[in-house]
C-alpha cells in the first residue's frame, strides 16, 4: 500500500476527539494561538457537546470559531447545522459581528483532511480550501 493510501486509511479511522486534536494542532501550525478547545473534555480525547468545538480569541477581542466532524453521512446537512449553531448568538453568547471566521474541518473520502474557511459578514462567504 502506498504511503498516501495508508495515511488516508488512518485518517478515516480517527475518532472525533483525536481528529479535533489533529485539527487544533494544524491551526497552531498555521499560526493561530489562544485556541480554547471547548468541545474537548480536559486531559482526554473525548468530545462533548458545545458550540463551537474550538474558539480562538484574537488580541482585538474578535473571535474565530472551529467546528470539527468525522461524520461522513449527510455531511452537507451536518456542516450547515454546525454553521447555523455558530451563528446563533443565544447558543454562543457572542455577537455575529464579533466573529470573523469559522473553520469547518471534516474528512471526505477519497480526499484527505479538508478545511473550508468562511468569512462572516452579512452572510457566509465560502473561500477555497485552506490546504
Amino acid at each position: 500500500m502506498a504511503k498516501i493510501d495508508l495515511i488516508k486509511a488512518k485518517l478515516l479511522k480517527l475518532e472525533g476527539g483525536v481528529f479535533q486534536r489533529l485539527c487544533d494542532s494544524w491551526l497552531v501550525k498555521k499560526g493561530y494561538t489562544n485556541i480554547n478547545p471547548i468541545g474537548m473534555m480536559q486531559d482526554t480525547d473525548r468530545v462533548r457537546k458545545g458550540t463551537p468545538d474550538a474558539l480562538i480569541i484574537q488580541v482585538d477581542g474578535i473571535y474565530i470559531f472551529s467546528e470539527y466532524t468525522v461524520q461522513t453521512s449527510k455531511l452537507k446537512e451536518k456542516l450547515e447545522a454546525d454553521i447555523d449553531k455558530c451563528l446563533d448568538e443565544r447558543k454562543t453568547g457572542i455577537k455575529i459581528a464579533n466573529i470573523t471566521e469559522i473553520f469547518i474541518c471534516y474528512l471526505v473520502t477519497p480526499q484527505l483532511l479538508f478545511s473550508r474557511k468562511y468569512a462572516v459578514s452579512s452572510g457566509i462567504q465560502s473561500k477555497n480550501p485552506v490546504f
